[in-house]
C-alpha cells in the first residue's frame, strides 16, 4: 500500500514544484511601468536601463578609463546586456540572458555609498523597489527618466 500512494505522490509533487516554478519567473510587466533609468553625471560610468513596454530591457554600461592609466586609454569600455522584466506590485524583476549576462554582485554591490536597493535574487534576476524614482547600480546613481 505504501508504494501505490509514493509511485501516485512523487508525480504529484513535481508536477506542482514545476508549476510553481514557472510562475515565479513569469511575472506580468505591465506597460505603465516601463521606465528609462540613467545615470547622473559622474566619473566611473554612464549608465542606462531601459524597461520598455513589450517586457525586455536593454543595459548599457559604458565604463570611463582610470585617469592615471598607463595605456593612456580615453575611450570607454561599452557593454550592452539584455533580458526580460516584470513587475510585482512594489518590485521591478529583471532577468538576464542565460549567456550574455553581467556580473551582477558587481552591480549591486551592497557595500556601495550610496547605497542601493538593487538585491540579486539568482545568478541572473535583480529586483529593486518599482517606485523608487532613483536607483544605485555599479555605486553610480541612476534617476527615472521623466515620460513626456
Amino acid at each position: 500500500m505504501k508504494h501505490h500512494l509514493y509511485t501516485r505522490l512523487v508525480p504529484l509533487v513535481a508536477f506542482t514544484l514545476a508549476m510553481a516554478s514557472c510562475n515565479t519567473l513569469k511575472e506580468s510587466a505591465d506597460p505603465r511601468y516601463a521606465a528609462t533609468y540613467l545615470s547622473y553625471p559622474n566619473g566611473m560610468a554612464d549608465i542606462r536601463l531601459e524597461l520598455k513596454e513589450n517586457a525586455r530591457f536593454e543595459y548599457q554600461m559604458n565604463i570611463f578609463p582610470e585617469p592615471d592609466n598607463a595605456e593612456g586609454d580615453t575611450v570607454p569600455e561599452q557593454f550592452t546586456f539584455k533580458g526580460r522584466w516584470g513587475n510585482t506590485d512594489d518590485n521591478y524583476i529583471l532577468r538576464f540572458r542565460r549567456r550574455k549576462k553581467p556580473d551582477l554582485y558587481a552591480l549591486a554591490n551592497p557595500g556601495y555609498e550610496p547605497s542601493t536597493e538593487v538585491v540579486v535574487t539568482d545568478e541572473r534576476t535583480l529586483r529593486f523597489p518599482l517606485y523608487d524614482e532613483e536607483v544605485v547600480i555599479w555605486g553610480v546613481k541612476c534617476f527615472r527618466e521623466k515620460s513626456e
